[in-house]
């Protein structure tokens, strides 16, 4: 078989198969194709959420510490541009160190924490083995001084390598291993690559069972979370193949970029699984959290195919042009601004990429406010717009939530349903805000997406029938004697002249057929389908062999020069899809006719 014939297999075999199992598993699992489906894995995913946020609020509420706090016993050293190494910090500047409550109480983005402990000023018991700080940084570390020089050191955290951590699931707390001979000092670093801010909670010292307490404790906090997590995962990989399928029958491309964004939007998700992805470290290597530039490529990938989604999806480039230029010209550069932020994290600062990310992703969702302004004030009678409108809302609505501790101070407590939910708390502790996680508000958008989705059709169809109406009512009625579906509108009519006029042109195919007829390929589709019953692929190709038949019928053209005059390119496909049309060979036609 030469490599154009079993392309061109490839190619005819992927729709026809999604074509059956469309056919056969979702219309006989009805329940899959209605909109309620998706509502129905929405609220099994909140019954598996309300199992994870028992465990998290069991092992939250219970005090299983009751360690003494020493920050307040350590002097502190704040290293703004975070580029001091141990050895200039101690104890060449042991004179610039001060007490905790004289640190700033906002850090800058980027800066490091140095803190000293003298092992004369506490109390240091014989089954002490582990320094715990809270909360968990990108960065933190522990030198243990003596005699003038360094006897040990140790550290966790994202920016750690693995092959250098202390513990396989990354735990924040590290080895003290107890030396009676050091007596100078026990240096301290604590460091965030860019987001989040610095605030050091609490030092203390652990004995092994205290440790083994606040692991398992950790260990069930962080399965809650992933609880939710793998909820979100499951329902997009099931809306992922559900909508691949659908592609794979239809081709439109709205449904192609929805898919990859509901993949980028998986990958998001499974990079933050927190427990479950020591279980994999191979992969999360390069996946996980510490890998911030995958977070970057992520979350720009995601803009750059839910804009080209939003404008397919909405038919913009036919009502709203400009507006359609805009979200292609934006999903272009976020595509280009990929390579910039990395060379940025290699050759530059990491801190430097997350703040820049950091107001990327703000001005992105502040111009998805102007989006939604401008969909709601002049494209609002579409139907497709209510669905993009209201799902983009709620994404928006959880970014703001996110980004309230980075705009206003103060802190997000999310403890409900496994993080899903929680209350933005101020710094002075006067305001309780309810909110929910930015990540809740991306399931909910697309399951509002997805059902829009699924609505489509019957929804566009309505559309159309009630524009059609306005029109005056002097159109003739058409013969249907030569197509085996109805002719009954000027747009059916007009539809079936461009095939006619392109009949021999085997490149005329769908999108040849909705530029000749002023659509997207959207509306086509919906239009076809509405009229003829047929997806527009099936409509170019009944068309071509009802011509076949005439001139079979007709003339005395053979059989391969009337599949050549009908736009197909190989002769034993068009004899195949004659057979199954007509269900007679077109051999056999003409024998029945010369007889």
């Amino acid at each position: 078989m030469s490599p154009n014939a079993l392309t061109g297999a490839v190619f005819y075999a992927l729709p026809e198969a999604g074509r059956y199992v469309q056919n056969t598993v979702f219309r006989r699992c009805k329940w899959t194709m209605r909109p309620g489906s998706i509502f129905s894995t929405f609220l099994l995913s909140t019954a598996l959420l309300l199992t994870g946020a028992r465990q998290a609020n069991c092992s939250e509420s219970e005090d299983i510490r009751g360690l003494e706090n020493l920050v307040h016993q350590s002097k502190w050293l704040l290293d703004a541009e975070g580029r001091l190494s141990a050895a200039e910090v101690w104890p060449g500047r042991s004179e610039g160190f001060i007490s905790f409550s004289e640190l700033p109480e906002k850090m800058p983005r980027g800066a490091a924490l140095w803190a000293v402990i003298n092992p004369k000023d506490i109390e240091i018991e014989p089954g002490d083995r582990y320094w715990y700080a809270d909360p968990i940084y990108d960065h933190f570390q522990v030198f243990r001084y003596g005699g003038g020089s360094v006897q040990d050191s140790f550290a966790a955290g994202s920016l750690v390598a693995h092959r250098l951590l202390p513990h396989g699931d990354n735990f924040m707390a590290l080895p003290f291993i107890a030396a009676g001979d050091t007596t100078e000092a026990y240096l301290f670093l604590f460091y965030n690559a860019g987001l989040r801010r610095l605030k050091v909670k609490e030092i203390s010292l652990m004995s092994e069972a205290e440790e083994a307490r606040v692991r398992a404790a950790l260990h069930q906090s962080r399965m809650a979370r992933d609880i939710y997590y793998y909820t979100f995962l499951g329902i997009t990989f099931f809306l992922l193949v559900k909508f691949l399928i659908e592609w794979s029958v239809k081709r439109l491309p709205s449904l192609i970029f929805y898919c990859l964004y509901l993949a980028t939007c998986g990958l998001y998700y499974l990079r933050i699984l927190e427990n479950s992805q020591f279980a994999f470290r191979p992969l999360f290597k390069h996946l996980g959290q510490g890998q911030h530039a995958v977070e970057v490529i992520i979350a720009f990938s995601s803009y750059s195919f839910y804009m080209a989604f939003v404008s397919q999806f909405l038919d913009l480039p036919r009502h709203m042009p400009r507006l359609a230029r805009f979200l292609h010209w934006g999903a272009f550069l976020f595509v280009v601004a990929i390579p910039v932020m990395w060379l940025i994290d290699v050759f530059v600062a990491t801190t430097l990429m997350k703040l820049i990310f950091l107001y990327v992703r703000i001005a992105f969702f502040l111009l998805s406010f102007y989006i939604i302004r401008l969909l709601w004030k002049k494209h609002w009678s579409y139907p497709m717009t209510k669905f993009i409108v209201v799902g983009t809302s709620f994404l928006v609505l959880g970014m703001v939530m996110t980004l309230l501790p980075e705009m206003f101070g103060g802190e997000l407590r999310k403890d409900i349903l496994g993080g899903a939910f929680g209350w933005y708390v101020n710094a002075a502790q006067t305001i309780h805000i309810p909110v929910y996680d930015f990540k809740f508000g991306v399931l909910i958008e697309l399951v509002i997406f997805s059902t829009g989705l699924v609505n489509r059709e019957s929804l566009l169809a309505q559309y159309f029938t009630v524009a059609e109406a306005a029109l005056p009512a002097d159109r003739e009625p058409a013969t249907t004697a030569r197509y085996p579906f109805p002719i009954n509108s000027d747009f059916m009519k007009t539809a079936v002249e461009q095939v006619e006029k392109n009949i021999s042109d085997e490149d005329f195919r769908v999108e040849e057929l909705a530029k000749a007829m002023n659509m997207s390929r959207e509306s086509l589709y919906i239009r076809i389908k509405r009229e003829a019953n047929l997806d527009p692929t099936r409509f170019l190709r009944t068309t071509r062999l009802w011509n076949g038949r005439r001139m079979i019928e007709q003339t005395e053209l053979s059989i391969a020069e009337v599949a050549y005059a009908v736009g197909f390119r190989h002769p034993y496909y068009f004899t195949r899809t004659f057979k199954d049309e007509f269900g007679i060979l077109p051999s056999e036609l003409r024998r029945n006719k010369s007889a």
